[in-house]
């Protein structure tokens, strides 16, 4: 009698015991997102990208794209031009991956030493950083010089426009005091505001590849020895997401100096607990992330794609383009709201027939074949 009035409760309140009861809720700002490495595998990239094409890039003597080690940043701009960044100069190719443009120590009026990222803004105009001088050097389309900005203190890793004036440079922690971001005029070259004062010194500052990301007029950072994603904002930068892999973070403060261990020992330690604390490339749309974890040890490396609704995730072992072609890119260079890019050398097509014969002329020798992707 008594179970018959709790059915008959349950009927009148209208609660469901099923599946979608127990659904977990969708990702917000602040939360955690947990990914399990229990079930990977190769991955179809139509299960990642709504959308996507393959664009091979003119090789010429002044427009040969070089490993990853070299290419240090993809972006492309509003008009559809693809800017490929390396280390001496940057490569401005047509939507057909015709070459359109170089920027070098010769085309440029003011010459740079070595580069390392670079930012573009809506007029065409871009912004290389330099750290073989230490500095912004902003041009114009055409290459014209339009300021310099000196940093002879800092190791900075990337830059961004914040709008048509504004950009916002991001630099390691290197002493006690300094400001981690730091915003700049284009047009001056003069600092308008410094924010994220360093409270404690990481005594290991790695050049890894790091991007400040745009989505849905927001700028995000990620990068080296944090499993956060930022919001970084004209005066302060926020936590939007805390990436847990497996359980396996650090402990909060393992990265900084601790029971008389240098780096070295804290880079072995790292490796023989199987940490997993670094995010170096990340993308995020209205509905997924797509994003890469780092664990030193290549075990501990792989790509995972969630779900911002469901939270289902999908770790990635290799994406598996088209005609089966399957490939686990060593980077991913994030572009804005939903876009990444990937290059696909010739020594991984040449692995495919199929795949191949999309590229008739392509050899050995030849540009990679740049995709292009919009997450789900």
């Amino acid at each position: 009698m008594r179970k018959m009035a709790f059915i008959i409760l349950i009927a009148l309140l209208g609660i469901d015991y099923g599946a979608d009861t127990y659904a977990a809720p969708p990702i917000r700002p602040g939360d955690e997102i947990f990914i399990s490495r229990r079930h990977k595998g190769d991955v179809p990239i139509g299960d990642v990208f709504s959308e996507w094409r393959y664009i091979p890039l003119e090789k010429t003597d002044k427009s040969v794209v070089m490993d990853a080690s070299r290419t240090k940043r993809v972006l492309t701009s509003k008009e559809g031009l693809i800017y490929i960044l390396d280390k001496d100069k940057v490569m401005r190719f047509r939507s057909d991956g015709l070459l359109d443009h170089v920027y070098d120590k010769e085309t440029v009026s003011e010459p740079f030493q070595y580069l390392s990222n670079f930012a573009l803004w809506d007029n065409g105009d871009m912004t290389l950083l330099d750290v073989g001088s230490r500095s912004l050097l902003s041009y114009t389309e055409a290459g014209r010089f339009i300021s310099r900005v000196s940093f002879p203190d800092w190791n900075a890793r990337c830059v961004i426009a914040l709008d048509d004036s504004l950009m916002l440079l991001n630099i390691t922690n290197e002493k006690i005091g300094q400001y981690t971001y730091h915003i700049f005029n284009k047009y001056t070259g003069k600092e308008v505001k410094a924010f994220g004062q360093v409270q404690r010194v990481n005594q290991m500052s790695f050049w890894l590849k790091e991007f400040l990301y745009r989505y849905d007029g927001k700028i995000l950072w990620h990068g080296f020895q944090t499993m956060n994603i930022y919001e970084v904002k004209r005066d302060t930068a926020v936590v939007r997401y805390t990436i847990n892999v497996d359980n396996r973070t650090p402990p909060k403060d393992f990265w900084w100096k601790a029971d008389g261990k240098d780096g070295f020992q804290l880079t072995i330690d790292y490796m023989d607990k199987n940490y997993i604390g670094h995010i170096p490339f990340y993308v995020e749309s209205d509905e997924s992330i797509l994003l890469y974890f780092d664990g030193g040890k290549d075990k501990n490396k792989d790509y995972a794609f969630i779900d911002k609704v469901t939270r289902e995730t999908k770790v990635i072992e290799r994406f598996v383009f088209d005609d089966g072609l399957a490939y686990d890119p060593e980077v991913l260079y994030s572009i804005a709201d939903g876009w990444c890019a990937i290059l696909i050398y010739p020594e991984h097509m040449r692995r495919n027939a199929a795949f191949m014969k999309r590229f008739p002329g392509l050899g050995k020798e030849s540009n990679p074949v740049l995709f292009l992707g919009r997450i789900k």
